[in-house]
């Protein structure tokens, strides 16, 4: 299969080097693209997203993503397009808003996923597994997540990338890096991007990786991120049949209930199933200021600046578009609480002239 990995190559040099510059920021709606969903009527894919928006609110320890090739380009099982595609997107929709950094950062998460299909397309072997070894950027990078991945092949021949958030330093990464592969930069100063632009491969079990990367204790635990979304369930269905900021903001604030109330569980679990008190709790839970956390998906709850939010990868903004007059749903403005129209343009808020944050 080796020679085959020569059709892979893409030339990331069709990012120019203008595009790399600082630009204007860019003033984007909350992080999740609630217009999306409705364009995009895909009730599992919906449904993967807002599991994966819960995980990240809460720092599951481990998330997954099933992939599968077509051809020599990967592509997730939720979706039709190669992921190589999604990570093009999302670099060309930052073109307007992202730091120097950033843009060299996300150029490289290009490379990355290149090489990864590369090496798993080109090597069929069952043992081999591929890392991905992400650290946070510098200070201003709205890329403040530190986790690895790991590419494995299933037994009915997918690949299963699995990310588990981690508190290793950057020398710990490189020392890690260094004992699976003696060729890996042990210099000093290698960075976020170097490690990205270096995915390692290794024929190691899950366990001898495990040992060398560790995971963050304090995460969410997998467990409880599942019975998390048991109790979300009803939420998510009235999510998937009418897509809207209300019901996404219901979903959070619940969300919120059942992890920092355990003793509340029994009571919020018997009101989710009530048909008839549904509709009112859902309001009630939609009116509420839902807690700011910034996320792999930008930020949940306040609307704020893109350079306040925090990101894992690119791909994260492949879905954002101009949508400022594309949903209509009323929210709260963060600071004092008046109805806005979602939106309406609005620049800023006529109760207490938040700018930026309202519209």
């Amino acid at each position: 299969m080796a020679e085959r990995a020569s059709q892979l190559t893409v030339n990331s040099s069709q990012f120019t080097e203008n595009e790399v510059s600082p630009r204007k920021v860019h003033i984007l709606p909350p992080s999740y693209d609630v217009e999306f969903d409705r364009r995009n009527p895909n009730p599992a894919l919906i449904r993967k997203n807002l599991e994966t928006d819960l995980g990240e609110r809460f720092n599951v320890e481990i998330s997954q993503v099933e992939y599968i090739f077509e051809g020599p380009f990967l592509k997730s099982t939720q979706t039709n397009e190669f992921f190589i595609e999604t990570i093009k997107r999302g670099i060309q929709n930052r073109r307007n808003y992202a730091g120097t950094h950033d843009r060299i950062r996300e150029l490289a998460e290009f490379e990355n996923f290149n090489k990864v299909q590369n090496y798993l397309w080109a090597d069929d072997n069952p043992d081999t597994k591929v890392i991905t070894i992400s650290p946070r950027g510098p200070k201003d990078s709205c890329y403040q997540h530190n986790f690895f991945d790991l590419y494995e092949r299933t037994e009915d021949g997918k690949i299963l990338m699995t990310r588990y958030a981690s508190q290793m330093t950057v020398d710990q990464f490189k020392n890690g890096a260094k004992q699976i592969d003696l060729n890996f930069d042990s210099e000093l100063g290698i960075d976020d991007l170097y490690f990205l632009q270096n995915p390692i491969k290794t024929k190691l079990t899950k366990e001898e990786i495990l040992e060398l990367f560790h995971r963050d204790q304090k995460a969410l635990k997998v467990e409880e991120h599942r019975a998390l979304l048991f109790a979300c369930g009803p939420l998510i269905d009235d999510y998937i049949k009418d897509p809207s900021n209300n019901h996404h903001r219901a979903l959070l604030n619940f969300a919120d209930d059942y992890i920092f109330n355990p003793e509340a569980r029994g009571e919020l679990l018997i009101r989710t199933q009530n048909p008839e008190s549904m509709p009112l709790y859902l309001t009630q839970l939609a009116t509420r200021p839902v807690r700011y956390v910034v996320t792999g998906c930008g930020a949940q709850g306040d609307i704020v600046s893109m350079t306040n939010n925090l990101f894992y990868s690119v791909a994260d903004f492949a879905s954002f578009t101009q949508r400022e007059s594309a949903d209509t749903n009323d929210f709260p403005c963060p600071q004092c609480g008046h109805m806005i129209i979602y939106g309406s343009g609005t620049k800023e808020c006529p109760s207490c002239g938040l700018a930026a944050t309202c519209g």
